[in-house]
């Protein structure tokens, strides 16, 4: 079997990931700014401080394991619960607001 006969028929069963990038440069862009959107929407949402704690829980996990290890396993935790309950206290104050509106 030689490599010509192969390439087209199996190319053609399943779409080759240079096609997926051909698609989004022909369209212009619109794939990558929706590519993004959805990254946006994934990781932030309606809930921007989990995102930006998360990013401190990681930061921090980062510095105190490389440098001070016992810290972190102390700091790292309290920090997930502080960051936890500021958003459910936010969901809780935006719930009572929908309640009343």
């Amino acid at each position: 079997m030689s490599s010509d006969s192969a390439g087209p028929a199996s190319s053609a069963g399943n779409p080759a990931p240079i096609g997926a990038v051909r698609r989004v440069v022909a369209g212009g862009g619109r794939g990558i700014v929706r590519f993004g959107m959805f990254w946006w929407d994934f990781l932030v949402a309606d809930t921007p401080e989990l995102t930006v704690g998360g990013l401190v829980v990681l930061g921090l996990a980062l510095v105190l394991g490389s440098r001070h290890r016992m810290a972190g396993m102390v700091v790292v935790p309290l920090v997930v619960l502080v960051v936890l309950a500021l958003s459910l206290a936010r969901a809780a104050r935006a719930s009572r607001r929908g309640r009343r509106g």
